[in-house]
């Protein structure tokens, strides 16, 4: 009875660790429901809205036009994230004063990459997968972002997502 992205929109309110919510969109259909749900809406260009638009270019635009010192991006992708962990993630970003931050999910799975063990050693025993050190995929269902150090980055290197000291908080796995 309520839109996918609703569940993001009640868990950053629950989370009381915002000064606003703003819905950022570049259709128009979603300003309706920033209404329905008391929050703001942010109709970004709708060029920023392709599927080659780069998220560095999306959060420049929102900083251009929304000033704030942190800019934080609750992704409606991840319905059952909880108000509670939105709240451990930014105090984390706070507590370890970083300037860039993604959400990852730890996984204990035998892992290659160009063809070379991640994690595990192909010379010994096969190690039991609660002995391996966990790869972090980004999960994207938080990221957060000091605004000085993103315009500061995108201005001195066209690029801003991992800016400054960058942090990774594990999510559960609902979450991811």
């Amino acid at each position: 009875g309520k839109p996918m992205i609703a569940y993001s929109i009640l868990a950053a309110k629950q989370a009381r660790v915002f000064d606003r919510i703003v819905i950022n969109s570049d259709s128009h259909i979603f300003k309706s429901i920033a209404s329905r749900y008391d929050v703001e809406f942010y109709e970004r260009p709708e060029h920023l809205g392709s599927s080659t638009t780069k998220s560095d270019e999306v959060v420049l635009d929102f900083i251009q036009n929304n000033k704030s010192e942190v800019i934080v991006w609750v992704n409606s992708i991840s319905p059952l994230q909880t108000g509670e962990e939105i709240r451990r993630v930014v105090e984390f970003f706070k507590k370890e004063t970083l300037d860039s931050l993604i959400t990852v999910r730890d996984e204990q799975v035998h892992c290659i990459y160009q063809g070379k063990p991640v994690n595990f050693e192909k010379t010994a025993k096969f190690s039991q997968t609660q002995e391996l050190e966990p790869v972090q995929p980004f999960v994207y269902s938080v990221m957060m972002w000091r605004t000085e150090s993103f315009l500061d980055n995108m201005k001195s290197q066209g690029h801003a997502l991992l800016s400054g000291k960058v942090g990774y908080y594990p999510v559960n796995k609902l979450s991811s």
